[in-house]
């Protein structure tokens, strides 16, 4: 499900890492090159695994990954070009925990309780993603705030989710050294909003 990966796998661990880092460039140039050639190397293994594989119920069609890679190309091309604005004094830091922790436990409960994901199901789903953003762009929380959030949730659905008790040690663990990254981040105070 993209919502996801965008949020959980992406958005949050950059916006906890931008919140750690502060003002600081936490990649710089070299780091962006290494990072965009592991990404590359990651697509590409898992495109030609997928192939090998012969699943063609899981690999996009030629022109889905053409559009994907258009759509990608433009989306970079274009955030390179937007004005970098300095970050503005935000909102309640705890309000955004909140928000963050309870719009994405609900997203996870909607998502593993749904029957057959309707589209009732998606349209409840955008329409808490619509409110989520509604309230970052009203009340302007830090970001560190509704990313936090975001990620004790991941925390919690990994807990639960856990198949067995190794796999229950391995979550602990996660779990303890993400609040610890939490709270280091957090006790920063560093202001880096929506």
């Amino acid at each position: 499900m993209l919502t996801l990966h965008v949020v959980w796998s992406i958005a949050a661990p950059i916006a906890i890492a931008e919140a750690f880092f502060g003002r600081e460039p936490w990649l710089r140039r070299p780091g962006t090159v290494a990072w965009t050639g592991a990404l590359l190397v990651g697509a590409t293994g898992t495109f030609l695994v997928s192939r090998m594989m012969g699943t063609p119920a899981f690999l996009a069609a030629p022109g889905q990954l053409l559009g994907a890679a258009v759509v990608a190309v433009v989306l970079v091309v274009f955030a390179f070009r937007l004005p970098v604005r300095p970050p503005v004094a935000g909102g309640n830091a705890w309000a955004g925990f909140a928000v963050g922790l309870g719009a994405s436990t609900l997203f996870h409960l909607v998502d593993k309780t749904a029957l057959l994901h309707s589209w009732g199901t998606v349209v409840l789903m955008l329409a808490l993603e619509a409110a989520v953003v509604a309230y970052a762009v009203h009340y302007r929380p830090p970001t560190f705030s509704l990313a936090a959030g975001a990620i004790v949730t991941y925390c919690w659905v990994g807990l639960v989710t856990a198949g067995n008790p190794v796999a229950l040690i391995e979550q602990v663990v996660l779990v303890a050294a993400t609040l610890s990254v939490l709270t280091i981040t957090a006790r920063r105070r560093i202001p880096v909003t929506v």
